[in-house]
């Protein structure tokens, strides 16, 4: 976590959002300097049975229960207290490293998982340190259990992506063929390319039923949500919009939380998870 930082100008950090951002400024932070007050009670973040962070509850949940919703959150890439970056929800490093964990690389590669990791503007980075409770190391079987179904469903996820792209390659040959035929560059010139079509059309049916197959593979694979989000469907007849929507997740190092931030709206049914815990 970086040291506090204060502005010249007005002595207040800017290592958080403005008093004006927060519901209940008195509770959280010291009007005159925008640190945190000493002995705050730190926010519970929810977690699954696995003790498994729900990432994205958890950042609905610090933001309906500390700040406004109506703030706009201040990101920009040449503002390094604004700048978005890479918080790790499990955020002790060192209770995850080998030395102290027998040896055993599991709990340090799943503590790295891009599912692990968000990027988010460096104020709201600072506040989950801030004013969270440092997540509970979950039991080795369960992070060892995770790590091998995250690497089945990107496994799978790849093959979908790489059959999706191999369709789209081939339905593209289409209209240049045609296009060919039309401007009369076959030989001979007077061609209908019925066969040409015919051998295209059964190229490309062969790489869909390889899409058709991948999608239905991956469906069947446990922990879905691990690579997507579960609420964004993957449309069997459409592999371009796989490619559109999810080309990010095959290089991904992290999950990019900024436009759930910035575009954050309070509903009631978030208010109830923040009420229930």
């Amino acid at each position: 976590m970086e040291a506090l930082t204060m502005t010249p100008e007005s002595q207040t950090s800017r290592h958080l959002p403005p008093a004006e951002a927060w519901r209940s400024p008195d509770k959280w932070i010291d009007i005159k300097t925008g640190l945190p007050r000493e002995g705050i009670e730190r926010l519970k973040l929810p977690t699954d049975d696995r003790k498994f962070v729900m990432t994205r509850q958890a950042i609905h949940y610090v933001l309906d229960t500390l700040f406004c919703p109506d703030y706009e959150w201040e990101f920009s890439s040449k503002d390094p207290q604004t700048r978005p970056d890479d918080h790790h929800f499990y955020f002790n490093e060192a209770e995850y490293a080998p030395d102290a964990n027998n040896g055993l690389l599991i709990p340090m590669r799943f503590r790295e998982s891009p599912t692990m990791i968000g990027r988010m503007p460096r104020q709201l980075h600072n506040v989950m340190h801030a004013f969270t409770i440092k997540p509970e190391m979950p039991e080795i079987d369960a992070m060892s259990e995770y790590l091998d179904a995250y690497a089945l469903a990107m496994a799978a996820f790849r093959r979908l992506f790489d059959t999706a792209k191999d369709t789209v390659e081939a339905r593209k040959q289409f209209p240049k063929r045609r296009q060919s035929v039309a401007a009369g560059k076959v030989s001979p010139a007077d061609t209908d390319d019925s066969f040409a079509e015919q051998y295209m059309r059964s190229f490309f049916e062969d790489h869909f039923n390889a899409y058709s197959r991948a999608v239905k593979e991956l469906e069947q694979i446990d922990n879905i949500g691990i690579v997507y989000p579960d609420d964004l469907n993957i449309n069997k007849l459409k592999p371009h919009l796989v490619i559109e929507k999810f080309g990010t997740i095959v290089t991904r190092r992290h999950i990019d939380y900024t436009p759930l931030v910035v575009s954050h709206k309070q509903s009631s049914k978030l208010l109830s998870l923040q009420l229930s815990l």
